[in-house]
């Protein structure tokens, strides 16, 4: 039996394999809880956009933690390419209830002013941040311009991470809190049943759906369906040029992919997001075209509003023998709920410094693009450990 009056275990270290060596800069920190997060990063990165994900542990997670009294930050770093996060607490054990009861709080309150906290401060900033970038002239710039550019986007990056980290944590942990909630007052319901009274409910990547579907009933003309039907995702631009009411085509394609298209097909910032490479939405949209009216994404999302509907005023009705306290808890949860080089892509792989030397003087950085590239490719055989 173990000691009641033993303090908590000793960290332990996980050994590290040999082909994946890990050196520290601060040998404390070789006791904190590293994980390999292949979710959202599972491929070795570049050296610039490892560098710009390492630093939002410290510039968004942390401070959002702060703010929501929450007793635990985070860093971030990369061991041979991969992105590795630690969240570590800092607070003693004994301190921990009383903290967490401060941080229950702060978080409550922000649950109870998600969508005005989204309206009226966060969705305005992220706004303001979209239209410095939008409304500078990429093609027309001088070297001069482009260089200060640089420096305001990475002055502008740690805001953008620090809006969103208080947005997640509150929305994030509602999602959580009301998964538990409804599992212990329906205990015989299925793993995912409360996932179905959030069904149906529309958001920017459903819309994003709605209009790529919108935009396959658009193709009714023989040629443009013919490209779509039968030409290989990645020559359908080409094929479209070839024709007027392919071009025309073209012309509402590219409409789709300035207003949705800034996103790509994974989190890597060095990826090509759908402008630059479309070749992912036109294979959807060839899909699309294939299919029958009745297929569309709306009437799909409309069924599910429909279940939705009727699993929630069942829940109700089962809430009806329950304590008031418990069924308001879970109607609050369930709303909370609700340098010169060759290639351009080269870039990625400096350091967010080395970028700013090589846009003020210029000089050539091939010979260290080359050996990072080395490294990388020599990462990817590696399996990365969980550390």
């Amino acid at each position: 039996m173990a000691d009641p009056h033993a303090g908590p275990p000793e960290p332990q270290i996980v050994p590290i394999p040999a082909d994946f060596p890990v050196s520290w800069d601060n040998p404390e920190d070789e006791r904190l809880p590293w994980q390999f997060d292949p979710m959202h990063f599972p491929e070795p990165m570049p050296r610039l956009e490892g560098e710009l994900y390492s630093g939002i542990y410290e510039t968004g997670m942390s401070p959002a933690f702060a703010g929501y009294e929450l007793p635990v930050r985070a860093r971030g770093t990369m061991f041979n390419d991969y992105h590795y996060m630690a969240i570590f607490p800092v607070i003693p054990p004994e301190e921990m209830e009383a903290q967490g009861e401060k941080a229950e709080k702060a978080v409550g309150a922000a649950m109870a002013r998600l969508q005005e906290l989204w309206e009226g401060e966060w969705l305005p900033a992220i706004q303001g941040h979209l239209a410095f970038w939008e409304g500078f002239d990429l093609q027309g710039a001088s070297a001069e311009d482009f260089l200060a550019h640089y420096d305001e986007t990475l002055e502008r990056l740690p805001q953008l991470w620090d809006l969103h980290f208080k947005i997640v944590v509150p929305a994030y942990m509602a999602m959580g809190l009301y998964d538990d909630i409804y599992k212990d007052l329906f205990e015989d319901e299925g793993a995912f049943s409360s996932y179905q009274l959030l069904g149906g409910l529309d958001n920017k990547t459903l819309e994003t759906n709605q209009a790529l579907w919108d935009l396959s009933r658009k193709a009714t003309d023989p040629e443009v369906r013919k490209v779509l039907e039968e030409g290989a995702s990645d020559e359908v631009v080409a094929a479209l040029e070839g024709s007027d009411a392919g071009r025309a085509y073209l012309a509402e394609l590219k409409a789709y992919l300035a207003e949705y298209g800034q996103r790509g097909t994974s989190w890597s910032l060095a990826g090509p997001s759908w402008i630059e490479d479309p070749t992912p939405v036109i294979k959807n949209l060839q899909d699309y075209v294939g299919q029958a009216d009745e297929a569309d994404p709306r009437l799909r999302l409309a069924a599910q509003a429909e279940e939705r509907e009727a699993a929630l005023a069942t829940a109700r009705e089962r809430l009806a023998g329950y304590p008031e306290q418990a069924s308001g808890q879970f109607e609050f949860l369930l709303q909370a709920a609700a340098g010169a080089i060759v290639d351009a892509d080269d870039v990625f792989h400096l350091g967010s410094g080395e970028v700013r030397d090589a846009l003020a003087d210029g000089g050539d950085q091939q010979a260290l693009v080359a050996g990072r590239k080395a490294d990388l490719e020599r990462n990817s055989a590696v399996r990365p450990p969980m550390l």
